[in-house]
């Protein structure tokens, strides 16, 4: 079993899919609170550090799927830190800059996990530039420091700006990786009270998610194209996409709000 999606439907739940493949197999209904309390310190105007602690309970039960599928109630607990360096000259559609991004989760059974394990997620992304034209570059990756991650907080991979050509977490793992190579221009201009401009560009993006170490190869790389257009507009930036992957499956994509360095998620906790 493969897959996983987590989707608002309102301030309380999220629906959960669960995919074998890009087939989908079931519908899950989750409720869940969580909490959390960092203390952190501004890194001057490089980034920032932060460290803390995180409590929470998830709640699922199938609304789609055959019969007698189970029941989850799961509680969440541990430590958390997180190092991030932003160095782009704009959060959306920068021209030049780095980011980067290191975070850890450490769950523990003594602080109200069902289950202890780690998770190390770690992200960069540079911009280079000419003029309009623009060039971007990044790699995204996860590990479970050895340990063993339960199902429902996986790294998840497919979706916009994630193996884009790829259904939203389609491709679940202990481990993944993932490279990105993309190219963008100013087309245009909005008005002041719209926002900042109108961009065209692509990318391409290899990468996959595994169970273990051990399965981790090149060899078993996925590939994907991306094809967008983008608004640097006052309420964040707008996306309309269209991505494919190796495989022949394609997937068209409105967003609103998701910047270039956008990663994965989790149950528990957004990257």
């Amino acid at each position: 079993m493969a897959g996983g999606q987590r989707e608002p439907r309102d301030g309380s739940g999220w629906r959960l899919d669960l995919r074998n493949g890009d087939r989908r197999v079931a519908e899950y209904e989750a409720e869940g609170v969580t909490g959390s309390l960092d203390v952190g310190a501004e890194l001057g105007r490089y980034g920032e550090i932060r460290a803390g602690a995180i409590r929470g309970r998830v709640r699922a039960s199938a609304s789609i799927g055959a019969g007698g599928l189970p029941r989850f109630d799961i509680a969440s607990g541990g430590w958390t830190s997180r190092l991030v360096i932003d160095r782009f000259d704009s959060p959306y559609f920068p021209s030049r800059g780095v980011s980067a991004l290191l975070d850890l989760f450490l769950s523990r059974r003594d602080m109200g996990a069902d289950l202890s394990y780690d998770k190390l997620l770690g992200s960069f992304s540079q911009v280079l530039s000419h003029g309009r034209h623009r060039v971007f570059m990044g790699l995204t990756g996860g590990t479970n420091l050895g340990s063993h991650v339960p199902f429902y907080d996986a790294f998840a991979l497919g979706g916009f700006f994630s193996l884009s050509g790829f259904k939203e977490a389609q491709l679940r793992g202990e481990l993944f990786g993932v490279a990105r190579l993309g190219y963008y221009v100013k087309s245009g201009g909005l008005s002041g009270r719209l926002g900042r401009g109108v961009y065209v560009g692509g990318w391409v993006e290899a990468g996959n998610a595994w169970a273990t170490r051990a399965q981790a190869s090149f060899d078993d790389l996925r590939y994907t194209a991306t094809l967008a257009t983008g608004a640097d507009t006052f309420f964040g930036p707008v996306y309309l996409a269209y991505g494919q992957s190796d495989d022949g499956h394609g997937s068209f994509y409105l967003s609103i709000g998701r910047s270039l360095t956008g990663a994965s998620a989790s149950v528990f906790r957004s990257y």
